[in-house]
């Protein structure tokens, strides 16, 4: 893999992570903005958020199905080691997927492609 297509999908990998807190301090604003009397500040931030969250899910999705069939696809595992990645990318999820990402896809040798 190319180092500019690692790098992107490092960013795809950490970014639920990320979007998780960004999701809460959104939705604490929404919640105690809901006592003052502008409701554009509430508006404001779905319309900021929900496409966002829309994006995030639709990459998770994909990210599942990435790191399902990667392992599987690794020439240099062994079948106990695609056993055990895939279960825990499977198991494990968002946060199973940096830990594959770190020991096998960022350490492994750039390709030229």
């Amino acid at each position: 893999m190319s180092h500019p297509k690692k790098v992107f999908l490092g960013f795809l990998t950490h970014w639920p992570i990320a979007y998780m807190f960004l999701f809460l301090a959104v939705w604490l604003a929404m919640f105690f903005s809901m006592t003052s009397e502008n409701p554009e500040v509430i508006f404001g931030l779905m319309t900021f958020i929900f496409p966002l969250h829309a994006l995030t899910m639709l990459s998770c999705m994909g990210l599942r199905i990435y790191y399902i069939v990667h392992p599987i696809r690794d020439q240099s595992l062994d079948d106990n080691g695609r056993i055990i990645w895939v279960l825990v990318n499977a198991m494990g999820g968002m946060l199973g997927w940096p830990v594959y990402y770190w020991m096998r896809i960022h350490s492994a040798p750039v390709s030229v492609e």
